[in-house]
């Protein structure tokens, strides 16, 4: 990094250690082509592989301008909005972006630089120098991280900066993240750097070198002005990060292997991508299995009252949307008459529908009509708490579905969910849909854990449980 001569005793030293170090390794990873080169004098390039950073793709999701809180509060509607939101470190040059702010004299872009670190003095001071005439550049803290969506989503260009002495060597875990809102990049770094490579791979935005305060300043009028270069990049950039997903980089995400680059925002992230990944399928997995055992003596009884009670089968299957829109068959307690034709599509029932039997009502009130669904969770279909699966039809198909609304489909549907416990008596899609958006983009353990318990508390209760259970 430049502050030793590499022919001082302490780097001869460490030369000397990963000599010995890295040929004992069984294998080798590294998040860069560029620190590949770099190991290649003490390891074979066979041995190593490159597992780039990750984004989590069912997180940071596109938030529209419409109904984006985070635009609405820093009144941005209307403007091109150039943004960098990460470490103001010592190794960035995030205050290249106030320079070329004193450039720009729009009223139609505007600056946000949003962190904290070693340069927020610097950059405080700067902004101030622009004069109070320039009211261009907005300073913000840290935003909370279930907020990172919608602060991500409302940039028109993302700011990336990377030091010389680093930018062939890492690459910031933020500009994946970045891509996975569909924000176009504007790299700032060395030429040669890993963050150019990646942008001209993709061509999803552009690089400059940090004195090249005019090239900057006219990429970010050329973006704003010009729409159809916006919409192009924008979707190079959404299509890239998905050859960056969870899946793609498998599950190495121990908290003893992050690099340092890696925010504490984006560490948080990271815990929960080992809980959705891992341990939620097997918390689903093995309740359900225990759950199953215990109930059988219920299971047995609610059968043959529903025998007793209506001619027909004890179980009603139906085709539902499950995660990515795949088709799958859930199952609950027969609740409705056999011998009345239920059109396609008409899912809505209201109190004393003439189509429920007797016992229909007891299991639907206490939602033990449900249970049978613990057998979808033993295959995998659904998991205890997620937004709930629709009818395949209703209300409508998988491809009528907005880009934004299609993003409830990114994690499992659910037994219960944020919907069940906040409004449950509510059957208005249009007001349902956006608090399953809430739950994808806010869920982890806890916020699971603490549905899970209202949950369990519905199925005792069959009043309204909001009053008593804010989610």
């Amino acid at each position: 990094m430049g502050y030793s001569a590499p022919t001082s005793a302490i780097v001869l030293l460490w030369q000397k250690l990963n000599r010995k170090i890295y040929p004992k390794a069984s294998e080798v990873y590294t998040i860069s082509e560029g620190m590949g080169q770099v190991l290649k004098k003490y390891r074979s390039e066979a041995s190593l592989k490159v597992n780039y950073i990750w984004t989590d793709n069912t997180f940071f999701t596109h938030v529209s301008r419409e109904n984006n809180h985070f635009i609405k509060a820093h009144n941005l509607s209307g403007k091109f909005v150039v943004m960098y939101s990460g470490n103001l470190g010592l190794a960035g040059d995030v205050e290249v972006m106030i320079s070329v702010a004193g450039m720009i004299c729009r009223d139609d872009i505007v600056f946000i630089i949003i962190g904290e670190g070693a340069k927020k003095k610097l950059i405080s001071s700067k902004i101030e120098a622009l004069g109070p005439e320039k009211k261009n550049v907005i300073l913000l803290p840290w935003q909370p991280v279930g907020q990172l969506p919608y602060t991500f989503s409302a940039a028109s260009l993302a700011v990336i900066s990377l030091g010389a002495g680093a930018s062939k060597l890492a690459i910031p875990s933020k500009i994946f993240n970045f891509m996975s809102v569909g924000a176009p990049l504007l790299c700032i770094s060395e030429a040669g750097s890993e963050i150019e490579r990646l942008v001209e791979k993709y061509n999803c935005g552009k690089n400059f070198e940090p004195s090249d305060i005019e090239g900057i300043a006219w990429f970010i009028q050329k973006m704003a002005d010009d729409n159809v270069l916006m919409e192009k990049m924008s979707m190079n950039s959404l299509l890239a990060s998905r050859d960056f997903s969870v899946k793609n980089a498998g599950i190495s995400c121990l908290m003893a292997t992050l690099p340092s680059t890696i925010e504490f925002t984006e560490i948080t992230v990271c815990r929960n991508i080992m809980y959705k990944s891992f341990f939620k399928p097997l918390f689903d997995w093995l309740i359900s299995f225990v759950a199953i055992i215990i109930l059988i003596p219920l299971f047995l009884v609610v059968a043959l009252a529903i025998k007793l009670d209506s001619p027909g089968p004890v179980f009603f299957c139906q085709e539902r949307l499950g995660r990515l829109g795949r088709v799958f068959n859930i199952y609950k307690f027969r609740s409705m008459r056999n011998d009345i034709y239920i059109p396609v599509g008409s899912v809505i029932v209201y109190e004393n529908d003439p189509r429920i039997t007797r016992v229909g009502k007891f299991i639907r009130k206490t939602s033990i009509d449900e249970l049978p669904q613990l057998f979808n969770i033993i295959k995998g279909e659904i998991s205890f708490i997620g937004p709930r699966p629709p009818v395949t039809n209703f209300p409508k198909k998988y491809n009528e579905y907005s880009e934004e609304e299609k993003v409830r489909f990114y994690v499992k549907p659910g037994l219960s969910g944020l919907v069940q416990v906040r409004q449950r008596e509510i059957n208005d899609w249009n007001l349902n849909i956006p608090v399953d958006l809430e739950y994808v983009r806010n869920y982890s353990f806890f916020y699971d854990l603490r549905l899970f318990i209202c949950s369990v508390l519905i199925f005792f209760r069959t009043d309204n449980i909001y009053t008593r259970c804010k989610s």
